[in-house]
Parts: structure tokens; sequence; C-alpha cells
């Protein structure tokens, strides 16, 4: 979805929709790298994750560390942050 002009597009009428105009749209693009603890930290921080029964959260994490330690104890997160900027 790095480049879903549809989903920018539908965001920036969406805006215009509210009222604003001289929309200006950037996309920024950060790569950032885990171990599998501070992975499983990061899953910590989403309510979806914590609100998952124990058993199963535990069960997940484990999981997810075993193939994170497979790979070296190295996960690469690609992340596009899109941003918007715009007058009232």
């Amino acid at each position: 979805m790095e480049h879903d002009t549809e989903r920018y597009n539908y965001r920036k009428k969406t805006i215009q929709a509210y009222g604003f105009r001289e929309i200006v749209f950037k996309l920024y693009h950060l790569t950032r790298t885990f171990s599998s603890t501070d992975y499983i930290a990061l899953l910590n921080t989403y309510s979806d994750h914590r609100t998952m029964p124990s058993s199963t959260r535990v069960l997940f994490e484990n999981e997810i560390r075993e193939a994170i330690l497979r790979f070296g104890d190295v996960l690469y997160i690609y992340d596009t942050i899109d941003l918007y900027l715009a007058r009232k």
C-alpha cells in the first residue's frame, strides 16, 4: 500500500470536503530495526495485542520470537508515513 494513490486521493478529497485548501501531501520512508525482544515490546503497545487472551498472546509472542531469532534476531520494518498539510 506504499504507493496507494487511490487511498491518498480519497484522503485529500475528504480533507477538502471539510473546507481545507492548499493541501500539501508528502510521503516519508523509514526503516526500523528490531530484535525479537524489542519487537515483542512494540506489540505490547497495541491495544488489540494487549486485549488478546493471555494464553493466546503468549503463544503468539513465542512464535514471533522464534521466527525473528531464526533470522539472526533482526526484524526490519519498512514504514511509509503520509503527511497532509492544509489551510482552513
